[in-house]
């Protein structure tokens, strides 16, 4: 027990020695990283417009995507499936498991430090007294270490490659969770619109419900023809099945709406019948705007993994210094060990690629390649990102100025359904002009009903299509 103890306590003196050799060449070698600078590249930033193209008009302005919303139960479903939706947690698992694997590339920067334990028997030893062979024991105690010195900045270049890797997937993370809070909103905005449709459709069944029982009672008394009662049959039989589609409809928005949240289907979203307040998004000029959102910072981090990678294995053509040392003692038998004399060896050496058939400078082309194919792929970004933006704000416009001209459509045909019914019960007019009425009142009542939520799902496209997202970002107010 002494002598393991005496061994535990060689072990650890040493081991603290080479720890702290590690921890100084760990910071020479961390010298040369520095941080990514996630800032739009001059080429593409020259071609952004100043201002948008269309006005963010005078409507309500937020900060944040969640902060649009005047409804708190639609908040709290957007918690929820932040937090059971499936597919966001697969990605989250995949997203640590990236993180664990940068790890590894910045674990090249460190010496790696070994520790073991050899025995050996032969029969080789000679023996003095009988100038013969023997059997002999040897046990050898070990600490070893390895280090490369980055002397060119490839091994910063990698780590810095995985770095802005990581990055990059941690953005298109955060754009994940964007997008399902926003695909919640605008899900919940479509079951809320198909049960108002719903509740039109109702208003309409009854209204052809009744007109039905006037025909029927009609006919029975010899008023009316049997072809005027089939046509008031017909007209019923239509809207019920309108109404039924409809139904069908909301139910299949509430499963839809249920997956997204993480829960088995069952339709059983809570009964709102009110659309909820969503407010306009407020617009900077579109640098800042592109630098908020999420796949532009993926691409941004993308681009400068890929320049580092470019970077590195250029280097990889250059000379690499590796050092390596041994710690050890020697003895027959483990009570020896603590007697044994401390030994060491420290080795450098320099490797330089003379011939590989071009290998390196092949790759150090094709990662050259890729680094400018990176700066196209953001560029692509960048452009689909204002196209998003101006789509959103042209949409809103345009629907804004749909849902006006409907609102008079719609006080017009309220109107003249009244109009109608008041000149059909006097005897005036024939009971066809105030279905025909009443059926493009409902009509319009149906367009207004669908512009209204294809407003509020608009307001969200063009939220994200800004930049807003369910968190502060990271890089805000960072990145100049």
């Amino acid at each position: 027990m002494a002598i393991l103890e005496s061994f535990l306590r060689w072990t650890t003196r040493h081991l603290g020695r080479f720890t702290g050799l590690a921890l100084a060449l760990a910071v020479c070698g961390c010298a040369a990283h520095r941080e990514a600078d996630l800032e739009l590249p001059p080429e593409v930033r020259t071609e952004l417009p100043q201002t948008w193209r269309e006005p963010a008009g005078d409507l309500p302005v937020s900060d944040a995507l969640l902060d649009l919303i005047d409804d708190e139960r639609l908040a709290a479903l957007v918690e929820e499936a932040l937090a059971n939706n499936p597919n966001l947690a697969a990605t989250a698992l995949r997203l640590e498991a990236s993180g664990l694997l940068a790890r590894v590339t910045r674990a090249r920067h460190l010496p790696r430090v070994d520790a073991g334990f050899e025995a050996t028997r032969d029969n080789r030893s000679l023996d003095p007294e009988t100038g013969g062979t023997r059997t002999a024991n040897s046990l050898r105690p070990a600490l070893s270490f390895s280090w490369e010195l980055d002397l060119w900045g490839r091994l910063a270049d990698e780590r810095r490659a995985a770095d802005t890797g990581y990055q990059a997937q941690e953005a298109d993370w955060l754009a994940l969770r964007d997008a399902l809070a926003a695909r919640i909103i605008q899900a919940w905005v479509t079951v809320v619109a198909e049960r108002r449709a719903v509740a039109v459709q109702e208003r309409r069944l009854a209204l052809l419900a009744e007109v039905e029982d006037m025909w029927r009672a009609r006919y029975r008394n010899g008023l009316a023809s049997y072809d005027e009662l089939a046509t008031a049959k017909t007209q019923t039989a239509l809207a019920q099945s309108d109404r039924d589609a409809q139904q069908n409809a909301v139910r299949q928005s509430e499963r839809r709406l249920e997956v997204l949240l993480g829960r088995v289907p069952r339709t059983e979203i809570p009964g709102a019948t009110e659309l909820p307040e969503i407010g306009a998004t407020g617009l900077d000029v579109p640098a800042t705007v592109l630098l908020h959102r999420p796949d532009i910072r993926a691409a941004l981090a993308r681009l400068a993994s890929a320049r580092a990678t470019a970077s590195a294995a250029d280097k990889a053509r250059y000379p690499q210094l590796r050092l390596s040392g041994q710690v050890f003692r020697e003895a027959a038998r483990l009570d020896g060990l603590g007697s044994a004399s401390t030994g060491w060896n420290l080795l450098g050496s320099l490797f330089q690629p003379l011939f590989d058939g071009g290998a390196l400078a092949l790759n150090a082309r094709a990662e050259a390649n890729l680094a400018d194919a990176a700066l196209m792929d953001l560029y692509e970004h960048v452009l689909r990102a204002l196209e998003e933006v101006e789509n959103a704000l042209d949409r809103e416009r345009t629907l804004t100025a749909q849902i006006e001209s409907l609102d008079t459509a719609l006080g017009e045909a309220h109107r003249s359904s009244a109009f109608f019914e008041k000149r059909y019960r006097e005897g005036l007019d024939s009971l066809q002009s105030l279905l025909i009425a009443r059926e493009q009142e409902i009509s319009v009542r149906l367009q207004w009903e669908n512009l209204q939520a294809t407003r509020l799902v608009n307001r969200i496209d063009l939220a994200l299509a800004a930049g807003l997202g369910t968190e502060t970002r990271p890089w805000v107010g960072v990145t100049p």
